[in-house]
């Protein structure tokens, strides 16, 4: 197999005329990024990411961040829902909890979320997949 870049690029999904889950995949391929996040579970592009071995970084959905956070159940269905069915042919090495929450009213849901979500993922025994979150990190640049 050929090696991939140790690069990873942010897979966005708002907007128009986007390309096909299985062309992104392909233009990834193409071009050796060996890592990709995605904000949010979305099962057409994680259809498309089996057996690319692509590393997957995969988000939370922010409106769900309360549920997750409320009990280690809710981050359990969720996991069964959005990341189960692609676990044995999906590379997922990391889930972030919310994403840019911090900060925000969202943020005090951002520890118990990934506490949750960690509890699911050593209950599985998938020692391999990290728990995270995404900050925002706005830079400001004064032009004087």
């Amino acid at each position: 197999m050929e090696a991939r870049l140790d690069v990873g690029v942010c897979y966005g999904m708002i907007g128009d005329n986007l390309p096909s889950p299985e062309d992104v995949v392909q233009l990834y391929q193409r071009y050796k990024i060996g890592k990709l996040q995605l904000f949010d579970p979305n099962p057409d592009a994680l259809a498309a990411l089996r057996g690319s071995g692509i590393e997957v970084t995969l988000g939370t959905k922010n409106q769900d961040l309360q549920s997750i956070a409320s009990s280690v159940d809710a981050a359990k269905t969720g996991f069964d829902t959005y990341v189960q069915p692609f676990i044995s042919d999906v590379n997922i090495t990391h889930l972030t909890a919310g994403n840019e929450v911090v900060p925000g009213d969202l943020g005090q849901y951002v520890l118990p979320a990934m506490q949750n979500l960690q509890r699911v993922v050593n209950g599985y025994g998938y020692s391999g997949i990290r728990v995270t979150t995404v900050v925002l990190s706005a830079i400001e640049l004064h032009i004087l």
